[in-house]
Order: structure tokens, then C-alpha cells, then sequence
């Protein structure tokens, strides 16, 4: 079975003996990832069910470290997210379309060690943590806690209730979200760095607080970047210290000259000697026009990544923004596009697990012919109405508890 087709699951430590593997019959898992010191007779049973199986450190696919979803807790335990909850929100679709940028024809698989206080977790947040990385075209190594596990395991009655309902729910998420798996991300930023050595952390921090701030962007290796990567951005952002190569630079060049806004370290920007001084004056850049576009000029190296990515949202400007959330709280989205066009998904994650008390809103600067809402577990969309609001394309997204997904005609 090739990678791509292998769906996984971690055996829990405890589940010894063949029996264990009862509640896998008919779930939506094919593939097998065993601890270290397993008997040999789980994975020669896992095999005999005709699925794969191996040893956790030998999985077949990459196996990225991940985090565990949702809202930080502070020590008293109360939710310390602000207004928007978005600088305290673990979430992983960064690291899924970092890992898919860097290797497209590979499957990107995400783990993540089980949290030590699962027992106080509600059942529903490890159904959330399998669900999360699949709009991105991920998946997890699913895992369960002990509370779970162990009576599933022994074959209890009521967990088995839960535990089908859980791999419906996860079974129907696969099969919705495969139809958009290789459609394009949606995004008018693009974020381009080479993701390793002394850029690595700052480049992986501004992706992961870029997407907190629901600022879509595209994820560009420079060692492959053409100019069809660029085409339809608003804005770039150079992360690396070190200049880009000839080649790409005369990308770049091309790119701000046609009207982009080009945001670079001191060292890049100084190789557009011919740039003037623009009249704005911001506390960290020095912004200066270049043809028909701008470049902003960090005054110094990065610093904090957060003011990185807030930076670059408000010099872009949230018009270029592909889609605008209004109440989003601790709303995700992740937005793609049909290879033959005319038709987006807009992929929402609830990180609360519980339906918004706060109306929210989807807005499109383009014109939309028909939007539809589906909500975890649907059969079928139903249809929005659309609102015109200053030129713009307005959708009244009803409450939903995890996931939902709108549909859009173009």
C-alpha cells in the first residue's frame, strides 16, 4: 500500500495481546505504529488483518513534531487568550504546510506526546487533535490517552460506543477533505526563507504567528522559488539574513518594480540601490519606493517573530487579506482554490470546541456567485446568503462546535 493510502494509528503501551486490536476492525485506520518492546504477535496480527505495521521509529512516512491543539491554560487554569485568543493558540497548520511545501509528493504525518493532565481533557479534544491537520492535507498519528484507551482496549461497552462514533466522525472528515487536498493555498503573502540552519526558528515562529493572526500566505523555499510562485501576491516576505542569490533577487526586483510591497532584513534591501525614501515613517522599517511597488526595509535584524508577522499583516494592509474573519475568536482557516478555478473551500477549525457565543462573519473581496456551509459530520452543504457590504462579499457563518467548511463559487 503506498504511503499516501496509509492512515495511523499509535498502539496504546497496554493493548498486549492480539485481542487489543478488536476496536480497530472497520475503523478507518490501515496502518499499524507500535512502542518499543511491543510483543511480536501484535504486529503479526496487525498484519494478518492485512494492515501495515511497524515499529513507531520505523514509521514508512515522516513523522513531524507537532503540538497539542487548543487554548494555553495559565496556572490558575483559566484560558489566558485575550479578545482574539489568537497569540496563546497551539495549533499545527503551519507546520503541515511547511512540510508540504518542502515536499509536495510526500504524505505529512504529525505527532505529538499525549498531554500529562489527558485525564482532565475532554474526550472530545483528542477527536478535535486527529481532525486539525487534515484540511492542510495532513494527518496525525492518532494516539488515545489511558482513560480512553484502557477500557476500549478491554472491550467496554459504552467507550466502544464512543469510539464509533468517533471513527465515523474522523472517517467522514478523511473522505470531505481528500476533495480539496491538492487544490492551492489561497493567500496574496508569500513567505520565503530556506527553513533551516540559523533561519529555521524565526522562519517556523512567523509561520506559526502569521496563522494566529489568520493571515493566509503562501510558504516559498528560495532554492526553488519561479515566477509563477509570485504571481497574484500582494506582498513577500524575505526572512533569511543572508541576501537571496542573483537569480532570485532578479525575481524579487521584478516582482516590486510591478507594483508588490517586498518586506527584507537591511542586507537584502540594500541590494535595491536605486529605491527612494518613502514619505510614511514607521518605527521599525525604512519604507521606500521601487518602481511601481515598496520595499520595507527592516531597521535591524528580526527580533520578536510576533511583531514580525503583525508587522507585515498591517504593511501589506488586511484589504489584501484572502478572506477577512469578523469575531473569529479562536477560529482557524485555511483557504484553497480548484486547480481549474471557480471554486474555493474555506476551511474553518473551532479551537474551543464549543459553538461561538459571538456572531461570526466571512468577507471576500471578490464577487461570489454561491457559497454553502457544512458543519463536521453533514450530509449536505446549505446554502449562505450573501450580503454586499462596501463592495465586498459577506457571509453569516452559523455556530459550529470543531469544524466547518464553506464552499465557494467564484
Amino acid at each position: 500500500m503506498a504511503p499516501h493510502q496509509l492512515v495511523p494509528f499509535e498502539l496504546p503501551p497496554d493493548w498486549n495481546r492480539p485481542e487489543n486490536l478488536a476496536p480497530l476492525d472497520g475503523a478507518p485506520f490501515n496502518c499499524v505504529l507500535f512502542p518499543e518492546g511491543a510483543a511480536p504477535s501484535i504486529a503479526a496480527a496487525a498484519s494478518a488483518k492485512g494492515w501495515q505495521a511497524y515499529p513507531l521509529k520505523q514509521a514508512p512516512v515522516k513523522i513531524r513534531e507537532g503540538v497539542w491543539p487548543g487554548l494555553r491554560l495559565n496556572q490558575s487554569t483559566s484560558e489566558s487568550a485575550g479578545p482574539t485568543g489568537t497569540p496563546w493558540l497551539d495549533a499545527n497548520g503551519w507546520v503541515a504546510q511547511l512540510a508540504r511545501a518542502e515536499k509536495p509528493a510526500d504524505p505529512c504525518w504529525i505527532r505529538t506526546e499525549i498531554p500529562e493532565n489527558a485525564s482532565q481533557q475532554p474526550e472530545d479534544m483528542f477527536l478535535f487533535a486527529a481532525l486539525e491537520p487534515v484540511p492542510y492535507g495532513a494527518l496525525r498519528v492518532v494516539a488515545l490517552p489511558p482513560s480512553m484507551a484502557r477500557p476500549l482496549g478491554a472491550g467496554d461497552a459504552a467507550m466502544r460506543s464512543r469510539w464509533q462514533g468517533f471513527c465515523d466522525l474522523y472517517r467522514w472528515m478523511l473522505a470531505q477533505c481528500a476533495k480539496t487536498s491538492d487544490w492551492a493555498v489561497v493567500a496574496r503573502l508569500g513567505i520565503l526563507s530556506n527553513f533551516a540552519g540559523a533561519n529555521e526558528f524565526i522562519s517556523g515562529e512567523v509561520l506559526n504567528l502569521a496563522a494566529r493572526r489568520n493571515l493566509a500566505y503562501r510558504v516559498l523555499f528560495k532554492d526553488r522559488v519561479q515566477a509563477e510562485a509570485l504571481r497574484g501576491l500582494k506582498a513577500v516576505l524575505y526572512i533569511d539574513v543572508e541576501p537571496p542569490p542573483p537569480p532570485l533577487l532578479k525575481l524579487l526586483d521584478a516582482f516590486v518594480a510591478s507594483g508588490g510591497l517586498l518586506l527584507s532584513p537591511p542586507a537584502t534591501a540594500a541590494k535595491f540601490a536605486s529605491a527612494r525614501a518613502a514619505s510614511e515613517v514607521h518605527p521599525r522599517f525604512h519604507l521606500r519606493t521601487y518602481g511601481r511597488g515598496r520595499i520595507a526595509a527592516s531597521k535591524e535584524d528580526w527580533g520578536d517573530p510576533y511583531v514580525v508577522a503583525q508587522d507585515t499583516h498591517l504593511l501589506m494592509s488586511r484589504r489584501h487579506d484572502s478572506v477577512r474573519l469578523f469575531n473569529a475568536g479562536s477560529l482557524q482557516f485555511h483557504h484553497v482554490a480548484a486547480p481549474q478555478g471557480g471554486h474555493e473551500t474555506v476551511h474553518l477549525l473551532n479551537y474551543t470546541l464549543r459553538p461561538s457565543a459571538n456572531p461570526v462573519s466571512l468577507q471576500s473581496w471578490r464577487t461570489l456567485k454561491s457559497a454553502k456551509f457544512l458543519s463536521a459530520g453533514g450530509r449536505e452543504p446549505v446554502p449562505l446568503e450573501i450580503h454586499k457590504q462596501s463592495g465586498y462579499s459577506e457571509l453569516h457563518i452559523p455556530a459550529f462546535p470543531m469544524y466547518a467548511a464553506i464552499e465557494l463559487e467564484i
